[in-house]
């Protein structure tokens, strides 16, 4: 999929990928093309998807005020081998 990208004009397009293709090298090929994307979440992914949901449920508690949910940020887990 990575090499398929880079023959695509993307920049300023919003990608979306299923479960399948949530990879970090995904997100960073898409950010290198100016793509934004939209990348799913699967109740086996570690954390993230618990993560994930913590923070779209606290930001509907407080009807989404002061929430930043545009951008890019990841987080490493220092325990994940």
């Amino acid at each position: 999929m990575l090499d398929t990208l880079a023959y695509l004009d993307v920049a300023g397009c919003i990608v979306t990928i299923d479960a399948m293709g949530t990879q970090r090298t995904v997100a960073r090929k898409l950010v290198a093309l100016q793509a934004q994307y939209v990348l799913a979440l699967k109740g086996n992914q570690d954390t993230l998807f618990e993560d994930v949901q913590e923070m779209f449920d606290d930001a509907s508690r407080r009807l989404f005020a002061d929430t930043a949910l545009l951008g890019v940020s990841t987080w490493d887990d220092p325990s994940a081998g």
